[in-house]
């Protein structure tokens, strides 16, 4: 018997230089603002003001990410008298992050320092709110950010405001100001996980064998405990701070429609916290009916079954059946049945809710429900048909005075929203059916060739879905699909420049009716040598034939094609090329994606070819690495080698893919073994 331990602990940190994450439409100057630029200030009293097109990013701001992650294991294996494997052991592992970022802007103190005027008593600019406490507060006039004007961090009157100018640019900003108007943002995440288990590995051989050997299997049961702690400062959470006109520690959303002090305002920023455990047992049986007779090499039946139960949940049962037959020693068939339940994970449950930001193309929109109709006429007019009725429920009328439909977006920039966890999620429930064929011909030593033909069905499916997908779920079937609807705020004021735009949306997961997806994997592999030169050759590859989903469980002729989109092409593939010689080896590694589209918000497949045509796709893609590795002697190891030799770009849409930003990169290093 033998007992082992593990600890394993990583830290990362990482620094950046930023900008205030806000956006902002338009930021007012009054006539007696003494620091309008005196070009703007006839103007200003001719119209009765100006407005300013700019964000606030005159404030220096700077970011540090933290991550630890802690992991404990240990345990007893060995063997027992009967041969049989045995092994029970206990993991814990922690994860800590930890976010602040310098420069964020406080929205009250931002509106109230720019609205400066002439201190009558000093002569020096001052801030409006002070000089006149009864002053109407400050705001965007169209509503971006959404904020329901007031003083809820200081109280006017009190001289703590800094005037602050923003018509000079950055230079403007005293840093007495700049002070004022900013905080120092902190979000702390920790994940705790807590894993015993216990597994018996064996077989028959004491009792009985079937015709082909021995049965084998495994068995075993598992606990498993995990926990969240999503944690916020007071600015993000709207604790109005002491020295305020409302009482120090009140949530800004108890005497306001406002959510947080910070940006975005509208959105209600929580601590949160979730737990929830599970408990499995599980038996896989490995039967080998024949072996190494006339007509079988090979025919091994596996079964396996899984019973848990979570605290989320309930009970979930998960199996699976597995056939591999070879009538002879160069080929062998082999297919497969399963069903596996998945559980939402503890961040799909429990994820904090935090802001964001989205601006997909609005289905009501007559652009656009033109363009489905030539792609998909049903859809468009459930599409117009669902918009009138949302849009006649507060009073809008979207008609012209022909009564022809003609609605347009209203919105001239993104919109809030938030992301967070869904804790109504239930299990998914995945369906697969796999076969295929193994070639290993006994004519050509070290060549292996697979061929499996694979078709996923998931109900209940748990996904979270992008904007574009939420807001045409909701408006493109026959009836409005709640599922979706319920994600979404549209502006209901009819006298409101934005009457009907959308004003909210929130990002979660979901289940969906059900996924479909199927296709083929290829794989080919040949190992040879030449004299002391050892070579590899593999190629392997996939092609998917449809992605759809069903998102609507209301009726499942509702289905959102996939395959194409971003992240989804047709066909992907990778070449590895391998050469040993000696302590010298050299590996080279192609990867392939077929056509997709670029992962603007508005391109769908169903639409692409009215709205953007041929130039949103993004063609094939190549990507070629280079290593190389030298063994010096047993201590020391040299490795270089060049990733994205082609120097790939990003597709235009994108960060980091399929591609990093960093381009070609060439890197070398070593190992040293002491």
């Amino acid at each position: 018997d033998t007992v082992f331990a593990e600890v394993k602990y990583v830290a990362q940190e990482t620094n950046s230089e930023l900008r205030p994450s806000s956006f902002w439409d338009l930021l007012w100057g009054a006539p007696d603002n003494p620091f309008l630029p005196e070009f703007l200030r006839g103007v200003a009293e001719e119209t009765g003001g100006v407005g300013l097109t700019v964000d606030p990013l005159h404030f220096d701001s700077s970011g540090k990410v933290t991550r630890d992650t802690w992991r404990f294991v240990g345990g007893l294996e060995g063997e027992l008298a009967n041969g049989w494997d045995y092994e029970v052991s206990a993991n814990y592992g922690r994860f800590d992050w930890e976010s602040s970022t310098s420069g964020q802007v406080i929205i009250d103190r931002f509106f109230a320092a720019i609205d400066a005027v002439t201190d009558p008593a000093t002569g020096q600019p001052a801030c409006r709110a002070d000089v006149n406490p009864e002053a109407e507060a400050l705001n965007t006039p169209f509503g971006i950010p959404s904020w329901d004007s007031g003083y809820f961090s200081y109280t006017p009157g009190s001289g703590d405001c800094v005037p602050l100018n923003i018509w000079a640019g950055k230079p403007g900003v005293s840093e007495a100001a700049a002070d004022w108007v900013t905080y120092q943002s902190l979000s702390e995440l920790t994940l705790d996980q807590l894993v015993f288990s216990g597994t018996v590995v064996g077989d028959s051989s004491d009792w009985f064998e079937l015709p082909g050997g021995p049965v084998g299997f495994a068995a075993g049961a598992e606990y498993r405990e995990e926990t969240s702690d999503a944690r916020f400062d007071p600015w993000q959470r709207g604790v109005i701070p002491p020295g305020a006109s409302h009482a120090a520690g009140t949530l800004i959303s108890e005497v306001s429609d406002n959510g947080s002090l910070g940006f975005d305002p509208s959105v209600i920023v929580a601590n949160e916290t979730g737990e929830y455990d599970a408990t499995d047992v599980f038996l896989e049986v490995s039967l080998p009916l024949l072996a190494n007779v006339p007509g079988a090499e090979e025919l091994t039946l596996d079964v396996a079954g899984r019973f848990s139960d979570y605290s989320t949940i309930g009970n979930a049962e998960s199996w699976k059946v597995n056939l591999v037959y070879a009538p002879i020693q160069d080929i062998a068939v082999r297919g497969s049945v399963s069903q596996a339940v998945r559980a939402p994970n503890i961040t799909e449950l429990f994820g904090p809710e935090v802001g964001a930001t989205a601006r997909p193309a609005d289905p009501c929109d007559i652009v656009n429900i033109t363009a489905l109709a030539e792609a998909d006429p049903t859809k468009a007019q459930n599409s117009q048909n669902n918009c009138v009725a949302v849009f006649q429920s507060f009073g809008l009328d979207p008609f012209d005075s022909d009564g022809n439909y003609d609605w347009t977006d209203p919105l001239s920039a993104r919109f809030s929203g938030v992301t967070s966890g869904n804790r109504e999620l239930s299990e998914e429930t995945a369906d697969t059916v796999t076969y295929g064929f193994v070639f290993s011909p006994s004519f050509l030593p070290g060549f292996s060739l697979t061929v499996d033909y694979w078709d996923i069905t998931i109900k209940d499916a748990i996904s979270e879905v992008d904007a574009q997908d939420i807001v045409d779920g909701c408006y493109q079937g026959a009836m409005l699909n709640d599922n979706f609807c319920s994600l979404l705020g549209r502006n209901t004021d009819v006298m409101s420049p934005q009457a009907g735009g959308f004003n909210f949306i929130r990002f979660t997961a979901i289940n969906f009716a059900k996924l479909e997806t199927d296709g083929i994997d290829v794989a080919a592999a040949y190992n040879f040598d030449i004299g002391a030169h050892e070579f590899s050759v593999s190629v392997t590859g996939t092609r998917v034939n449809e992605i759809n989903n069903f998102t609507n469980p209301l009726d499942l002729n509702e289905v959102d094609p996939e395959l194409g989109e971003i992240f989804r092409p047709e066909e992907a593939g990778n070449i590895f090329l391998g050469w040993n010689w000696g302590d010298l080896s050299v590996g080279w590694q192609s990867q392939y994606l077929g056509d997709m589209l670029f992962g603007a918000s508005r391109a769908e497949i169903e639409t692409v070819a009215t709205m953007f045509g041929p130039a949103a796709f993004m063609g094939e893609t190549w990507i070629h690495d280079l290593n190389a590795r030298y063994l010096v002697n047993d201590e020391l190891t040299i490795y270089g080698g060049v990733n994205n030799l082609t120097h790939t770009d990003p597709f235009i849409s994108e960060n980091a893919f399929p591609a990093t930003p960093r381009g070609r990169m060439i890197f070398l290093g070593g190992t040293y073994r002491l």
